[in-house]
């Protein structure tokens, strides 16, 4: 198993890494077309904003190679504002295009900023992988969601101060979490470890 793990000079890359590292000794950073050559499972990793996370990923010329690794039927895992970029829009700083694996809008949190240790909430699909974490506390830090309305069936939310929001999702082999597991201590990684290997 290869783990490919983007690199546009954005992100938290060295604490993904040290997640992944816990997980894997077969991980890779992708920079270029090339990179993308025997890996199986490609992360994005969080921390930023949506329209600038896009124009790098356009300037450095991998949106087409991420979407033929998506029709290749190989495993995307995107995480905070790499889930964000796989959904049809984002509002952050203007409107931006994304991925559009996913439907829906990346819009600003009716409640600000959200930071910390967040319960998931139980998905609709009883079969999903994500309902052994259900309860579990997570760590969030963003003030752009991707609300309720727009819930899957292999989806699992929470709530900030009465607004739900999408907190995991799965539709087919691309996966995305809004909180960071690499943050998030040992149910983090078991977490992240059960999603590569699912």
């Amino acid at each position: 198993m290869r783990i490919g793990l983007l690199n546009i000079n954005q992100g938290n890359l060295y604490s993904i890494k040290c997640a992944l590292d816990k997980i894997s000794k077969n991980v890779t950073f992708i920079e270029k077309n090339e990179d993308f050559i025997d890996v199986d499972v490609l992360i994005l990793p969080g921390v930023g904003a949506y329209n600038t996370y896009m124009k790098s990923i356009k300037l450095k010329e991998l949106y087409n190679p991420i979407l033929e690794f998506f029709n290749n039927k190989k495993k995307i895992i995107g995480i905070c504002v790499g889930m964000q970029v796989l959904f049809e829009t984002g509002e952050e700083n203007e409107k931006t295009q994304g991925f559009g694996i996913f439907k829906g809008i990346c819009s600003k949190n009716e409640n600000g900023l959200n930071v910390g240790y967040m319960k998931l909430e139980v998905a609709k699909n009883k079969n999903s992988l994500f309902n052994s974490f259900k309860n579990k506390n997570l760590f969030f830090t963003h003030a752009f969601s991707i609300k309720k309305s727009f819930m899957f069936n292999d989806c699992m939310s929470v709530n900030i101060n009465g607004s739900e929001i999408i907190a995991a999702i799965r539709v087919k082999n691309t996966y995305g979490v809004q909180f960071h597991p690499e943050l998030s201590g040992d149910i983090g990684i078991k977490l992240l470890k059960k999603i590569i290997y699912e």
